[in-house]
């Protein structure tokens, strides 16, 4: 049966930027965040797709070789498209991918060019309970990963990518139709 889902919880994500030789690191702070999504069923045995959408929002912690600063918020919006299976009970795993899009609310240090978009992997795990014959209650566990620079990083000649992972962790509801 097709249900929705929709969950909310924080996102936690490790440095953005990080340059040994300067010494400055940027890293977004503990982020706010709501997902929406629809589950398809596969009609492959207890298999679903499940269509997400993920938006998060929280201050980039800047420390500039020793000093420490908050920069504009910034903005994530995600795209997924995850597999999700049985392991035991009503514990389920998660895995796809998809594509994060950076919006900074002001274009400056590595946004001066605006935002970016890149693609990502991502896996986790996730805990129902049923509440009612239609509702079931949810814990996600979930990370992911994707490359970043951008164009004010490459103009200033950073030519590698930072690879970026972020943790987050949500509690929903479901709703079957």
């Amino acid at each position: 049966q097709v249900s929705a889902r929709l969950s909310v919880g924080a996102t936690a994500s490790n440095n953005l930027v990080k340059d040994g030789v300067l010494g400055i690191t940027l890293r977004p702070a503990l982020a706010p965040t709501v997902t929406a999504g629809l589950v398809i069923p596969t009609g492959k045995g207890p298999f679903r797709l499940i269509l997400e959408g993920g938006f998060a929002s929280s201050r980039i912690n800047v420390d500039d070789d020793g000093v420490s600063d908050q920069l504009a918020s910034l903005t994530t919006i995600t795209i997924l498209a995850l597999g999700e299976g049985p392991i035991r009970g009503a514990l389920r795993w998660q895995l796809g991918g998809g594509a994060i899009a950076y919006r900074p609310s002001e274009q400056q240090g590595v946004f001066q060019q605006g935002g970016v978009t890149r693609w990502m992997i991502a896996g986790g795990l996730i805990w129902s309970h049923r509440l009612t014959p239609a509702m079931e209650l949810l814990l996600t566990g979930r990370i992911d990963t994707q490359e970043f620079t951008t164009p004010a990083l490459q103009t200033a000649g950073y030519g590698s990518h930072q690879s970026v992972q972020r943790a987050a962790l949500l509690v929903g509801v479901s709703r079957r139709f």
